[in-house]
Formats: structure tokens, C-alpha cells, sequence
């Protein structure tokens, strides 16, 4: 027999017309893999060639991570340093004077900074402690006492006295006369000369609302503090000209609030104008300067932790900034630097994102124009989604289930991969997946929603031009997580398999082939069961189950008798916290094998069907950080079922298949503030499978184009 079955959030597509099994690529940040919790970042040319290179501070790991750079915004395996305890900031400058970028990080926990002299091969010697202040958090190198050596200025968090560290010209360093603040919570620090003297003054942002200004008196000593309040919570400081007139200006990253950057003007003579402000959005975590559309003019980036936005700010040249351009990078972003990294001549962006465990590249496409995906606006808690052609005009529509919102947004496709604005349909409560196809034998898709919170699923009928009739709800099991529609008793109409994460089981519910289904069947499954995929794993042409049980970190695998009942589950063990599972031909074999997201471990399990319905051992592969969904088709067209696994940290892993049921180390492609959902189709019709991935906060689709040569 044929089987009929749609998932919720997986279409699997065969070989692509146009590709060539090229590495993928999409149209979208690319995200490289660092340490554990990035928090900082620097740019520097660690080995001699022409690539910039990355220095990212692992905060959670005491350590740093050397990412070398390939010189086309792409970069080597990181590679890490043991420096201090809980090591918060980190600069790069030649402190030896051997022509070789050194790296130098303040570590709170420890009160200290490590300096690793860098050997010009991209490797570093091991990190030489100094002493410091209380939780020094942030570092500026220059030459304060005019002697031609590079001296270190560290602000500390706790305290109220700044540590002076005198370079001997050799690497080591030597105390100097500590900087007396008499203010505490220090975060950050810049040097420049604001008063046109030939010596070095300090910027300091700390406390609730204040920055502090220190004229130099050149001999690695400074004035007393002038204070200007410039914002709630200023958490970053640089130095610029930004209205050209060839005095120094300063602009300030205010953390709190409403999150802003205040730009304070100098007057040339170590004083500056009130605060300019740009409103931006909660929380900003840190600012960089760059010129990104190469007019001169000094423009600004800034990191939003909490939304997981950038903001681009570009330059007008007199203090002021054209409309601030916003971006959605990974996870948690902490920390921004800027460099070329294509060696194109265009400045490009990157973000240490501590959530994701990674750093996130944004290709400046020149004119401050950067490579992202496509983002619509869905409804609140956008969770799931799922692509079919739901108005008869052979394009993909995409509709996603909006938990926060108690219903459905409806997205045509339109010409060009692109999406109509959405269209809202009310359904259950917090509904959390949806399944689309043809239940009443019209030729026309309809919906299938699972609704958490009111133990229903709801059926919307589809009139055949993308709208739908009112919703009809039946009762499944306790708090329906996921559902698919399948045909399970071989009489031609599709049935209901619902997952129920309450009541740890499955309900089936058999379709009456004119729209309506009969009462819901329980079986039993494995604890806190998520995610549900179907194949016909024993070959005997009747639908298995494959259910994915979070709270157990197991797969219960229910054989089908093809009379809509199903046999004892039998369980496999996957890892821990697994949120979903699909079902698919991994190695060529002809038989169904599976592969699971484990969250908890940060990992997706392949398990090979060995063709009767049981299945080998689980092999894991790293997907990045909280796995959620997996999906499965061949992106890159070399004929292998390639992997596609999001993730909570902002980021979709792609796993490249061998073929073999094995697959290659993960690359990350930046899809949204907290992707969730993901479905794969192919959008504009160039034989390429585009990703579509559901972003819960804000509530939107991110449809990431396959760029795949």
C-alpha cells in the first residue's frame, strides 16, 4: 500500500535541481563555534597573512578561543588558552614591540589580567597573570608616559581605584600610580587624546549613569575625574571624530531602559557637549566604531542582548546618525568587534554570543548592507510551521502555530520566495503544531492544529484560496504537543496521530474522509512525550510511529498493524531532553532510519532502521547549543540526506550527510532571536529547499534561501 503522511514541522525533499553538493550556504549570518559562553571578542592578524583573525574570551571555561581566519568570512576551528578565573574582557596590541599582536584579558573572579604573547603563528605562549583592582572588567592599551612603550589601563567593576600597569617594552609590566575614581562599578574604558596636548587622556563609563573624563599629564598619571552623565546603566565607550571637525568625540552604549547610544561632542579642550541620544531597544550589551559604507564618516554597531538584535548606525558626519538598521544575530550577544573579514574592503561584523557558544559573522554586501535571512511577523510565541500550497497556485504558503496567541497565522507565498502579510485564524489554547493536508477529499489542503492548553485539536477546512472555514474541534489526549496527519487503516482518508505531553501518550484519531474524525484512541509511550515523525520502519507497507519522549531522552517506536491500532511501544535511548525526531533514508539502504534533537545534551541522534522495525544504537553528533527541531532533506544537492537542527540559542545547525548515515561537523546559520519550528520547501521554484524556521520571540518566520552554488 501507499502511505499518505504530513508532519508538522517536516517536508523532506529528494535531490535538488541547480545544486551540485557544494558546501551549503545561505542567505543568512554565518556562526562559528568558540568556546563556552562567549562574552568578548577582539580582531587582530595573528599568523602573518592577510586574514583578520578572532580572539573570543570563554567566560565560562576560564579560558580564550584563537579562531584563524580564511580571509573569506570563514574561520578555522578555535583553539583555546587557559588564562584566569571567569575571564570577562579581552583587547589585542604589541606589548613587546616583535611586531606580533599580542592578547591581553581581565578576569574578574581571579582580579587579574593575562598577557599571552603572541608568537606569529597564530599560537600564543602561555598567560602571564598580573595583578589588578576588584573584578577588573574592562582594558585600554596605550602609551601614557610617553616613554614609546605600550602601558595598560584596567577599570574594575568593584572598587573605587583603577589599575595602571607601566610596560617595560618587553611584554612584562610594572604598577604605576592607581587611578583614585571614588567610584565604583567600573565597565568600561577608552584612551584618546581630547584636549589636542600630545598626551593620552581616559574616558571611564561607570555607575548608574555617569562616564568620567581624565586629562593625561603624560607621565602615566591623570587629572582628577570631570563627570558627565550620559545614560542609565552605560555599559561601553569609544572614541571618535563624529562630526569632523577634528576633535575627539565620545559615544556611550547606556544599557538600560529603553538602551541607547549618547553621543558627547568634544569642544577640542578635554570637554564635551551634552549627550545626543538614540533610543534603540533593551538591553545594550556593547558598541563598536566602523566606517561600513566607506564614506569617511565614522559610523557605530551596537549589541541588544535581550531581543538578540544589532543595530547598524551610520554616520552623518555631524554627530547625528541616519535611521538605526537592525539586524537578529544568535543568541545572547555580549560583545562586537569589526574587520574585514573577505578582504574585500568592506568592514564586517562580529558578535560573540554567549548563549549559542559561538560568534556570528554579518558580511557587509557593501553600503552597510549585511547578508541576512528573511524575516515576517507571524503572531505571538510563532512555535511550529509548516509549508504547503494552500491556494492552488503551485507556490509554498507557509502557516504557523502562535502559542501566546491562540491561533494561527496564514502566509501566502508570493513570486520570489516572498511572503503576504499573514492572515490570523483563532483556534485552542496555546497551540502548539499544525498539519496541513486534504481531509475532506476536495483536493483542497486543510489544517490540523494542537492545542496545549485546551487537550483539543482543531480542524480548519480549507476553501482552496489560502482561507479557511471556522475551526472544529475534537478531543485528544492531555495537552497535545504535536500532531500529524497520516493514513493509518489504509482506507484512503487521513487520520490524526496527536501527541499528548500530559497524559504520556498518543492519540489516534481515524478520519471519516469528509472532514470529521471519531473519537481519539490512546496508546501509551514513553515519559513527557514532544514530537512525532512516521514512516513504515519494518517494511511491510503499514505506518510506524516514531514518538520523542523529553523527560525520558527516548524514542518510543510503535509498529503499525494497518487497521489504524498500533503495538507496545518499544523504547530507544537517545540523550537528554530530546524535543524531536523525524523519520527518513539516511544511508541508502531502503530502510527508514530516524534522528533525533536532544536539547538537554546539545546533540542530534542518528539511529539506522535495520529494516524490521528495530533500530541500531544511537550515534550522536554535536548540533550546537538546545537543540529543538530537525529536519531532513538534501540542501546541498549531491544526492545525501543532509540535516537541519534549530535552536534555541538563535542559531540552525546544518549537518551535512556522507551518505552513509554519517554526517559531517555542524555548521550555524543565524535564523532568528529563538527559532523553534522549522519546515523545509523549495519557495521560489529554483529546484533549491529553502529553510523556514519559527521564531517565538518576537513572534516571525525566518526563511533562510539556499545559496548553494
Amino acid at each position: 500500500m501507499t502511505l499518505r503522511f504530513v508532519c508538522f514541522f517536516l517536508l523532506v525533499l529528494a535531490g535538488s535541481a541547480g545544486l551540485n553538493g557544494q558546501n551549503i550556504s545561505f542567505r543568512a549570518s554565518r556562526a562559528f563555534a568558540a568556546g563556552s559562553g562567549p562574552i568578548s571578542v577582539a580582531v587582530g592578524r595573528f599568523n602573518g597573512d592577510a586574514n583578520k583573525d578572532l580572539v573570543v574570551v570563554d567566560g565560562n571555561a576560564n579560558a580564550i578561543s584563537i579562531l584563524l581566519g580564511n580571509g573569506d568570512g570563514t574561520f578555522q576551528p578555535p583553539v583555546s588558552y587557559s588564562v584566569g578565573a571567569s575571564p570577562v574582557f579581552v583587547i589585542v596590541a604589541d606589548v613587546n614591540r616583535d611586531g606580533k599582536l599580542d592578547v591581553i584579558v581581565a578576569n574578574r573572579a581571579s582580579n587579574n589580567i593575562s598577557v599571552l604573547l603572541g608568537n606569529g603563528d597564530g599560537t600564543f605562549q602561555n598567560a602571564v597573570q598580573y595583578s589588578t583592582g576588584p573584578s577588573p572588567h574592562s582594558i585600554v592599551a596605550g602609551d601614557f608616559n610617553k616613554d614609546g612603550k605600550l602601558d595598560l589601563v584596567v577599570v574594575s567593576y568593584s572598587g573605587s581605584e583603577e589599575s595602571i600597569l607601566l610596560g617595560n617594552g618587553d611584554g612584562t609590566f610594572s604598577s604605576g600610580t592607581s587611578i583614585k575614581l571614588g567610584r565604583s562599578e567600573a565597565q568600561s574604558v577608552a584612551a584618546g587624546d581630547f584636549n589636542s596636548d600630545g598626551k593620552l587622556d581616559l574616558v571611564i563609563a561607570f555607575g548608574v549613569t555617569q562616564a568620567a573624563v581624565l586629562l593625561g599629564n603624560g607621565d602615566g598619571t591623570f587629572q582628577a575625574p570631570v563627570i558627565y552623565t550620559v545614560g542609565t546603566e552605560p555599559i561601553a565607550v569609544i572614541v571618535a571624530d563624529f562630526n569632523g571637525d577634528s576633535k575627539l568625540d565620545l559615544a556611550v552604549g547606556n544599557k538600560e531602559n529603553t538602551g541607547s547610544v549618547a553621543i558627547l561632542l568634544g569642544n577640542g579642550d578635554g570637554t564635551f557637549q551634552a549627550p545626543l541620544t538614540t533610543v534603540l531597544g533593551p538591553v545594550i550589551s556593547n558598541i563598536a566604531r566602523g566606517d561600513f559604507n566607506n564614506d569617511g564618516i565614522p559610523d557605530i554597531v551596537a549589541t541588544e542582548s535581550i531581543s538578540n538584535n544589532i543595530w547598524i548606525l551610520t554616520g552623518k558626519g555631524n554627530g547625528t546618525f541616519n535611521t538605526p538598521a537592525r539586524y537578529v544575530t544568535a543568541g545572547d550577544p555580549q560583545s562586537v568587534a569589526v574587520g574585514d573579514f573577505r578582504n574585500d574592503g568592506a568592514q564586517d561584523i562580529v558578535v560573540a554570543s554567549q548563549s549559542s557558544n559561538s560568534v556570528a559573522i554579518l558580511l557587509n554586501k557593501g553600503k552597510a548592507v549585511f547578508a541576512r535571512a528573511a524575516g515576517y511577523a507571524t503572531g505571538d510565541g510563532a512555535i511550529s510551521v509548516t509549508a504547503g500550497d494552500l491556494n492552488g497556485d503551485r507556490l509554498p504558503d507557509l502557516v504557523t502555530a502562535n502559542q501566546g496567541a491562540n491561533g494561527i497565522s496564514v502566509l501566502l507565498g508570493s513570486s520570489g520566495g516572498t511572503f503576504l502579510a499573514p492572515v490570523a485564524y483563532s483556534t485552542g489554547l496555546s497551540p502548539r503544531a499544525v498539519a496541513a493536508a486534504d481531509f475532506n477529499a476536495d483536493a483542497h489542503l486543510d489544517l490540523a492544529v494542537a492545542n496545549s492548553e485546551s487537550n483539543t485539536v482543531s480542524i480548519l477546512l480549507g476553501n482552496g484560496d489560502g482561507t479557511f472555514q471556522t475551526p472544529v474541534n475534537y478531543a485528544a489526549g492531555s495537552t497535545p504537543y504535536a500532531v500529524i496527519a497520516i493514513d493509518v487503516n489504509a482506507d484512503g482518508n487521513f487520520d490524526l496521530i496527536v501527541v499528548d505531553h500530559g497524559s504520556n501518550s498518543v492519540s489516534v484519531l481515524l478520519g471519516n474522509g469528509d472532514g470529521t474524525f471519531g473519537p481519539a484512541v490512546s496508546y501509551p509511550v514513553g515519559t513527557g512525550p514532544v514530537s512525532i515523525a512516521a514512516g513504515d520502519f519494518s517494511n511491510d507497507g503499514k505506518p510506524d510511529l516514531a514518538v520523542a519522549c523529553s523527560s525520558a531522552g527516548t524514542i518510543s517506536v510503535l509498529l503499525g498493524n494497518g487497521d489504524g491500532t498500533f503495538q507496545t511501544q518499544v523504547i530507544y535511548h537517545v540523550q537528554s531532553n530530546v524535543f524531536s525526531v523525524a523519520a527518513g533514508d539516511l544511508n541508502a539502504d531502503g530502510n527508514v532510519d530516524l534522528v533525533a534533537a536532544n536539547n538537554g545534551a546539545n546533540s542530534a541522534s542518528v539511529l539506522i532502521g535495520n529494516g524490521d522495525g528495530t533500530f541500531q544504537t544511537a550515534v550522536n553528533y554535536s548540533a550546537g547549543a538546545g537543540p529543538i527541531n530537525v529536519a531532513i532533506s538534501d540542501l546541498n544537492g549531491d544526492g545525501k540526506p543532509d540535516l537541519a537542527v534549530s535552536g534555541g540559542s538563535g542559531l540552525v545547525s546544518i549537518l551535512e550527510g556522507n551518505g552513509d548515515g554519517t554526517f559531517q561537523a555542524a555548521s550555524f546559520f543565524v535564523a532568528g532571536s529563538e527559532p523553534f519550528g522549522i519546515a523545509v520547501a523549495d519557495f521560489n521554484g529554483d529546484g533549491k529547499p529553502y529553510l523556514a524556521v519559527a521564531d517565538q520571540f518576537p513572534g516571525s518566520v525566518t526563511v533562510l534561501f539556499n545559496t548553494t552554488p
